[in-house]
């Protein structure tokens, strides 16, 4: 096999690789961050509700900023929810978007109660 051919064989993969890293920088660099001066996905019913004290789930880079960013606004934490970076808290509604545009916040989400299945009534 000559020089030519290896050429002519791998160009197109070279340019296939060059496009698919293309690609996966754009959509890296879009990907939503906590970067400075972003605001925080608002869950669209907190926006809506006329509630002076809103109970929220809010998540940070990690939690100890979700927790730091809720006191710094006047709000309440409630339950820490390291697992996934965030604490349950209860805030100002006043407060809703300043808490949105914090350093280190993502989003911010109504905290609704869970349920569980209901038990058949005898067990065993």
């Amino acid at each position: 096999m000559n020089f030519a051919s290896l050429v002519s064989n791998v160009r197109p993969f070279l340019v296939r690789l060059g496009y698919s890293l293309l690609l996966a920088t754009l959509c890296l660099s879009s990907a939503p961050s906590a970067s400075v001066g972003a605001v925080a996905y608002i869950d669209p019913s907190l926006m809506a509700s006329t509630d002076a004290t809103l109970s929220v789930i809010v998540r940070g880079a990690d939690n100890t900023d979700a927790a730091q960013q809720v006191a710094r606004i006047g709000g309440a934490v409630t339950s820490d929810l390291w697992l996934i970076d965030s604490v349950a808290a209860s805030i100002p509604r006043a407060k809703l978007t300043q808490l949105a545009a914090a350093p280190g916040i993502m989003s911010l989400v109504a905290n609704h109660g869970v349920h569980s299945a209901d038990l058949p009534s005898t067990v065993g």
